[in-house]
């Protein structure tokens, strides 16, 4: 299989991979119930979409000999380093949480994760949580799993661009 298929394929997935995070993270956004939503779901949404537009310009770079070497190097490094930050991002807020643990216990541990918690506000001393309003506590759980999906998502985004780096490598060195 030529060098060619190869970084065509490793683009595809990349644009599923990219996909993928943008629609998780646009529910996990729409689901929130009070303020802003946290900043790591909006970095996580970039992370996404920057990833996406890097797969279009490396699939570009394919034709282009003028976007080969230094500028799909430099893309596919920051993009590797953006989605890394994401992912690991996400796995520390998350604190390696049960998500199918659905006890009342695992419940009060979830719902003081802010990925999770549909937002907060405070009244008269008390804290209260948008997937309480939402009248959904379900809703802990599957956003739990989301963000999970979401951070694996992400890491995969970078094993493929670093494979897509070699790739490159490898192509540049051939033609040589």
């Amino acid at each position: 299989m030529s060098l060619a298929v190869v970084a065509l394929s490793l683009r595809g997935f990349q644009v599923l991979f990219a996909i993928v995070v943008l629609g998780v993270t646009a529910t996990l956004l729409k689901g929130q119930v009070y303020g802003a939503p946290p900043a790591t779901l909006s970095f996580t949404a970039f992370a996404g979409a920057v990833s996406l537009i890097g797969a279009f310009v490396g699939i570009a770079g394919n034709w282009m000999e003028m976007l080969r070497g230094i500028i799909i190097f430099a893309v596919d490094g920051v993009l590797t380093l953006i989605n890394l930050a994401a992912g690991l991002l996400i796995a520390i807020k998350l604190k390696g949480p049960n998500c199918s643990d659905k006890s009342v216990e695992n419940r009060y541990k979830l719902i003081e994760i802010d990925l999770l918690n549909e937002g907060t506000y405070k009244e008269n001393g008390d804290t209260y949580y948008g997937v309480y309003d939402n009248d959904n506590i379900d809703d802990l759980n599957q956003r739990c799993t989301q963000n999970q999906a979401d951070s694996a998502f992400l890491f995969l985004t970078a094993i493929v661009l670093i494979a897509s780096i070699l790739i490159t490598w490898l192509r540049l060195k051939n033609h040589k």
